[in-house]
């Protein structure tokens, strides 16, 4: 009788201490979830913020503010962190348009705006930049430096070298494709010549 009473106690500590074992990652997914809902928060409060800056100025200046018509901004679509030249300028293009649109102007929420967008490996890039921010080792506070170092991370090493092997293998056959395939090749190759 003592023994089973014993042997239950013991069934129950190890119940329990299981499920000790399980609270650290419950934790951390909870974590990265509030985390996620947090940065959506921060960016809205940030748009409304600036809403009502730009409301008091028009009211302290005595000017009629005329409403513009809302536009619903299409979101940009997502960067996965491939190493392709052109998903990467396209993703930084649509993310420029999607400020636009959004009337985002403030270096900070384009920031966290855009890395809202990232997936995949380029998420995992993305989580080892903000550790380092958070420890102090270096920012990344302006479009301008968050582009510079996606594009250090995700171009790749020889871009315009590929540009320029493609715009010399290009020949013209006759065939409307071939036009299409020079045009893509160009379009590659400004875009490269301007980043290098």
């Amino acid at each position: 009788m003592l023994e089973d009473h014993v042997l239950e106690e013991l069934e129950s500590l190890k119940r329990a201490v299981g499920a000790q074992d399980e609270l650290p990652e419950r934790f951390t997914e909870l974590f990265n979830s509030l985390q996620e809902q947090l940065n959506v928060v921060k960016v809205g409060m940030e748009e409304i913020r600036q809403d009502a800056a730009m409301c008091k100025r028009a009211i302290a200046g005595g000017a009629v503010v005329t409403p513009s018509p809302r536009v619903d901004t299409p979101k940009p679509k997502e960067f996965g962190g491939k190493r392709d030249a052109k998903k990467l300028d396209n993703y930084i293009w649509h993310m420029e348009r999607y400020f636009e649109g959004a009337s985002i102007t403030d270096e900070k929420t384009k920031v966290r705006t855009a890395t809202l967008y990232l997936t995949d490996t380029a998420t995992l890039w993305w989580r080892r930049k903000h550790c380092d921010i958070e420890k102090g080792l270096y920012t990344i506070d302006t479009w301008e430096v968050f582009k510079r170092e996606i594009k250090k991370q995700f171009y790749s090493e020889n871009v315009a070298y590929e540009a320029r092997k493609k715009m010399k293998e290009l020949r013209h056959k006759g065939s409307l494709n071939d036009v299409f395939d020079f045009t893509h090749t160009l379009n590659e190759f400004k875009e490269s010549s301007y980043s290098n």
